[in-house]
């Protein structure tokens, strides 16, 4: 922008807009700090971090994790470029998009809990049709495959990444076609197994599975274009994940709550039946 400014002829206004694009970034990285912080911290009361970065001070600040946030940042900003940051940064983002997307499936299609506030929430019936488990004969067939919801939304992500990197890379349109035909059936899968009623809540996205698995679909074509940024970032999703499987599941605290509620279910059906 100063640039274009100063080929007009106004350099006044070009530094004006310098000052105030310094002074807006400045308040982007307090804010995104502060926000990291904060995630930190949330996470560390859940149980899936130590327990050291939930420690708050009498002021309503987390110095902990807002020091290995800062620390963290300072390092990465000394030995990375701002190319790379960029990229690793749009990786992480659609990343998340991703994440969120399939949450969204997740959620739409598990059974609710009795942890669930759906006191005053309706029930919602869905029309009668082949894509809602009504075919008595293939019923327990869909029941069974139902329970395997996530592996479908993995192998979904997975082909989708497969196609990506084929058309990236020129494959031959025979495996690009197989790959699209096996992502349709997977699709259609997983719409088959869309559950027959629901409850209905005040906000929700509209046309699933549709929408999340298209967006699935473009989120991941548009991380498989960022390969110069996707080795780095599959390094540290991959180092992630195996401290949640080896530390954030076992200490979460939403999945301890879980084990108490279903064993004391258990003892109390067993005193009854006594």
């Amino acid at each position: 922008m100063f640039t274009v400014f100063l080929k007009g002829g106004f350099e006044w206004a070009g530094i004006v807009i310098s000052f105030g694009s310094l002074a807006l970034l400045f308040a982007n990285i307090l804010t995104a700090l502060m926000s990291q912080a904060r995630i930190l911290y949330q996470m560390a009361e859940d149980g899936l971090l130590i327990g050291s970065f939930s420690w708050r001070s009498d002021r309503g600040v987390y110095p902990v994790s807002a020091i290995i946030t800062a620390m963290f940042s300072a390092i990465v900003a000394t030995f990375f470029d701002l190319p790379s940051l960029s990229g690793m940064i749009s990786c992480s983002a659609l990343l998340s998009y991703i994440l969120i997307c399939c949450g969204t499936v997740l959620l739409r299609y598990r059974s609710p809990t009795p942890e669930d506030d759906f006191a005053d929430v309706p029930v919602v019936h869905f029309p009668k049709g082949v894509s809602y488990l009504n075919f008595s004969p293939l019923e327990p067939m869909f029941l069974i495959v139902s329970d395997y919801l996530p592996f479908f939304i993995i192998l979904y992500i997975i082909l989708n990444i497969f196609l990506g990197t084929g058309i990236q890379y020129s494959w031959p349109w025979s495996v690009n076609g197989i790959l699209i035909v096996l992502i349709v059936i997977v699709f259609l899968l997983i719409q088959l197994l869309r559950p027959s009623e629901r409850k209905w809540t005040s906000f929700e996205c509209p046309l699933v599975p549709f929408i999340p698995l298209l967006a699935i679909t473009i989120n991941v074509f548009l991380l498989m274009s960022l390969t110069h940024s996707l080795e780095r970032v599959a390094i540290w999703t991959v180092v992630g994940l195996v401290f949640y499987l080896f530390y954030g599941i076992k200490n979460s605290k939403l999945n301890i709550t879980s084990y108490a509620l279903e064993h004391t279910t258990t003892l109390h059906r067993e005193f009854d039946d006594f």
